[in-house]
């Protein structure tokens, strides 16, 4: 049926659920936008798309066992956008595709491993020609990529991408994986972005320090609203973030060896992250002090995963905080609970405005901390993987705005007390 629409411009084909992409689309030659996306069973598309020579938009979001492009892809000279984000399954990008210059939406481009190392440099030199991206682009390298350390070519791929206002470099995350990382100083320095990006994710870096761009990323980069930074194992200092006015997305996570947040240890109390609404530290165990800013006034939300920061953060520098969410709060070590106990560690009566308080993962935590009392506020508790957690203590019954109470994993908890129920809307328990 589809060969007989030949005058057709615009076709979806989403969702549908079809195991085969049919090979007379190519019949339909004045196709300028064709929809695949959420045809999770396909797994190649016909080398005769690439004759639809007037294509500009190829939607493939979310095929997810999409294995690989047409190999002559490169000849869609007109094509403008090309989504394959959530393709997970989706090998190396075909070759040429340096050759469509039109495009400004590539949402992903993905590196995997191939014959020579020669061809992978030729992957990344792809990118050099396509001065149109624009909006979100993830650079995604697979398992098996090889990037040739013995070249002496040191070009930059996104330098002049002015209109990449998001960039995500990300190396396949397999469980139990234990080959080397790819991403290292020398091949991160390639990635250098242009000044005006906005939103940074790097997941898995295997340098002890950051390229020349990354350590300049709070002065150089001063429209930078979100960092993301996680899997630096051998990284021990980050650059100063503190000059970034407009951040409000902080994340750190799984940094062993990070020492500070700031150059050296000596680090002043400064005006600074005044937009900061969100801030995530996760698994950074030798981390030795969070630099404390007088103007996070502005912060909704805190994670805190097995890190010794708790002075550091709620010292006197943040006790204005207006509007605070301690999220997936997950502390192990004892010293930590410690100071969760002591309500002069813990200025819990300051915390005037939480609404969210989650605890995780808490063996020493036999029943709730003290201060909690404090939190006329708070609206909803959630309590899990405690497994030493048995008793609500009496004045929870001070806690008249709780709403939603959630226990999972705490197989010593017999009871709730009958005066927390009534005010619940919300009341969930697993295992």
């Amino acid at each position: 049926m589809l060969s007989t629409c030949r005058r057709l411009r615009v076709l979806g084909l989403n969702g549908i659920n079809i195991e085969v992409i049919p090979r007379t689309l190519s019949n339909i030659s004045h196709l300028s936008y064709l929809d695949l996306s959420g045809n999770h069973v396909v797994e190649m598309l016909p080398e005769s798309i690439t004759r639809l020579h007037n294509l500009q938009v190829l939607c493939l979001r979310s095929c997810w066992n999409l294995k690989e492009l047409p190999k002559d892809l490169s000849t869609l000279v007109n094509l403008r956008q090309l989504d394959i984000s959530y393709c997970n399954n989706l090998g190396q990008k075909p070759v040429g595709m340096e050759t469509l210059t039109n495009l400004c939406k590539l949402a992903r481009f993905v590196l995997g491993a191939v014959s020579s190392k020669q061809a992978h440099i030729g992957q990344l030199r792809d990118l050099i020609p396509l001065n149109n991206l624009r909006g979100q682009l993830e650079i995604y390298f697979r398992k098996g990529y090889m990037y040739d350390t013995t070249s002496t070519e040191e070009e930059t791929y996104l330098l002049n991408k002015k209109h990449i206002k998001e960039l995500r470099i990300v190396e396949e995350d397999l469980h139990f994986h234990r080959d080397p990382f790819v991403i290292d100083e020398r091949l991160l320095g390639r990635l250098e972005p242009h000044c005006d990006l906005m939103k940074i994710s790097i997941d898995r870096y295997t340098g002890i320090k950051l390229p020349s761009w990354g350590v300049t990323l709070g002065i150089s980069f001063p429209l930078l609203v979100k960092v993301s930074l996680k899997h630096f194992p051998r990284l021990q200092h980050l650059p100063p973030l503190s000059r970034l006015q407009h951040l409000k997305y902080l994340e750190l996570r799984h940094m062993l060896f990070l020492e500070y947040m700031e150059e050296g240890d000596n680090v002043a109390v400064v005006t600074s992250f005044p937009s900061l609404e969100e801030l995530i530290l996760d698994d950074l165990p030798n981390m030795k002090i969070f630099p404390k800013y007088d103007a996070i006034v502005d912060l909704k939300s805190l994670l805190i995963d097995n890190v010794m920061l708790l002075t550091s953060l709620f010292g006197e520098s943040l006790r204005s905080i207006r509007d605070l969410t301690l999220s997936h709060l997950e502390v192990e070590d004892l010293e930590f609970w410690t100071k969760l106990e002591n309500e002069e560690a813990m200025p819990w009566t300051t915390l005037h405005s939480l609404l969210v308080l989650r605890l995780g993962n808490v063996d020493q935590m036999v029943s709730q901390p003290s201060g909690i009392k404090y939190l006329n506020s708070l609206r909803s508790i959630d309590i899990c993987f405690c497994g030493n957690f048995e008793i609500f203590p009496e004045w929870s019954q001070s806690l008249t705005s709780l709403r939603a109470l959630i226990i999972q994993f705490c197989p010593k908890l017999k009871s709730l007390p009958e005066y927390i129920l009534p005010s619940l809307t919300e009341l969930y328990i697993n295992n």
